[in-house]
């Protein structure tokens, strides 16, 4: 991705700082306080800019729609900085539960269930206490919601740029210089962070906030480092992940051992038509989460192709104006018009045009290069089902082992559960093709690794 652009060796005003007190960032541990508060509505105030202060470059600019639900802003945004960490402490939790279980240092208290299979005398089945059900989805959500505070603590969360706190919103002098200097705050990041609502690539202010970015990076002959959150993605994994750990506990298996009283004594059949309930509960949130982005992601295209600087809305009518020159001064700083053209109307009409079509030309591509098939990982959702089952699995080998269960018997468990949870992931995807429609080479793809994942998972219960 590269334009041609004329030499120039003049100082570029427009991405740099004449006074270094107007770079200023906000740490995400203030962004999200409160359950992202600050993310509310535009409006700000002498106390949200004390909320940033000077620094020398911004981890990411956070570029959003103040239209998007606050709620959704906040869900993106914890997922994005949190959940890796979430997902590692659930893991270590799980792994120190295991260790301890099989150490004999946790009291296991063993709960007799009683029940008669057909054709037979009664049996008496043993259960281990839910050590790692609650300790590791605690351990989860514990990081999820509070992972930034953690390193905050340590000195590692990031900066960021938020135009509400770090563009002052009271001193109109104060917030003329802030917004010219818009360009610089993005030259300033090291990434950006697009929160995707409905309505992004129809607002002037967040395509002339992308697409100065995205221009100043092919400018620099980089790939733009943009990373793009689905604001509703939130929506979809959340219900999910409550499926899969607390509806699995609470709900999915009292239905299983009720509907098949046998599941008791055949721990296969119980994970098998626990897996299938599962699905069933979860697939509609799934198939939310793939289909939606690609359709989302056909009308966004459509919008880049199609966009011009006069059709696109803007929030506050009276910041037309002061985007365009803004965009203009823009594209004569970086050389991308005859230098100072911009100050007559006809150079301002050639910049907002070429403006239109750099947008155009690029911002497809870069829509494509940075969401991919789906618009986020596929890993997001594996995730989600690895807490629901692995938990699940190492109470199950704790038990086993207490029974007195060999040491491979035991390491069969914890793998068996490992492919459960994928195996709920690629099924999940299957049934949403198959009423979404994805590409042919996606479906077999999944068809194949939900095979692979069988196959090993049959191996283990025959072993």
């Amino acid at each position: 991705m590269s334009f041609d652009v004329p030499a120039r060796n003049s100082v570029l005003s427009f991405l740099t700082f004449d006074d270094p007190n107007l770079r200023r960032g906000i740490e995400i541990n203030r962004v999200l306080r409160w359950a992202g508060r600050i993310l509310q509505n535009s409006k700000g105030s002498e106390a949200t800019y004390q909320l940033s202060h000077p620094v020398d470059e911004f981890d990411y600019f956070l570029s959003h729609n103040w239209s998007t639900p606050r709620i959704q802003k906040y869900l993106a945004l914890i997922w994005h900085e949190n959940s890796i960490l979430a997902l590692c402490m659930a893991l270590v939790a799980c792994a120190a539960v295991l260790a301890l279980g099989l150490s004999g240092v946790l009291p296991l208290e063993l709960r007799e269930w009683s029940h008669k299979l057909p054709g037979s005398d009664q049996e008496t089945f043993h259960w281990s206490s839910p050590y790692c059900a609650v300790v590791g989805q605690f351990a989860f959500w514990i990081g999820l919601f509070q992972g930034h505070v953690i390193r905050n603590f340590f000195g590692k969360g990031n900066f960021v740029f938020l135009d509400k706190a770090c563009v002052h919103q009271t001193d109109k002098n104060q917030q003329r210089r802030g917004i010219h200097k818009l360009g610089a705050f993005l030259a300033a990041s090291r990434s950006m962070v697009v929160l995707l609502g409905e309505d992004y690539f129809n607002r002037l202010w967040t395509i002339y906030e992308l697409a100065t970015y995205m221009i100043h990076h092919a400018k620099l002959g980089n790939q733009p480092p943009i990373t793009l959150l689905p604001a509703f993605l939130s929506s979809c994994i959340v219900p999910v992940q409550l499926i899969s750990t607390a509806g699995l506990n609470s709900l999915v298996l009292p239905v299983t051992y009720a509907l098949f009283p046998s599941s008791w004594q055949l721990p296969d059949m119980n994970i098998g038509v626990s897996m299938l309930e599962i699905i069933g509960l979860t697939s509609p949130f799934v198939y939310l989460a793939y289909v939606r982005p690609m359709q989302e992601r056909v009308r966004n295209i459509t919008r880049l192709s199609n966009f011009s600087v006069h059709n696109a809305q803007c929030f506050l009518e009276e910041d037309r104006a002061l985007v365009t020159n803004n965009i203009a001064a823009f594209m004569d700083d970086a050389g991308f018009v005859e230098a100072g053209s911009s100050s007559t109307e006809k150079g301002r009409v050639e910049a907002l045009q070429k403006f239109d079509r750099m947008v155009r030309e690029v911002g497809p591509q870069l829509l494509t290069a940075n969401s991919g098939r789906l618009m986020f990982s596929g890993w997001d959702f594996c995730s989600v089902f690895l807490l629901g089952y692995v938990p699940l699995g190492v109470d199950m080998a704790i038990d086993r082992h207490a029974r007195g269960a060999s040491a491979e018997y035991v390491v069969a468990i914890l793998t068996y559960f490992v492919f459960v949870s994928l195996s709920v992931h690629e099924m999940n995807f299957v049934i949403s093709y198959c009423v979404g429609k994805f590409t042919p080479t996606s479906l077999w793809t999944s068809i194949l690794w939900a095979f692979v994942i069988a196959s090993i998972e049959g191996s283990i219960i025959v072993s």
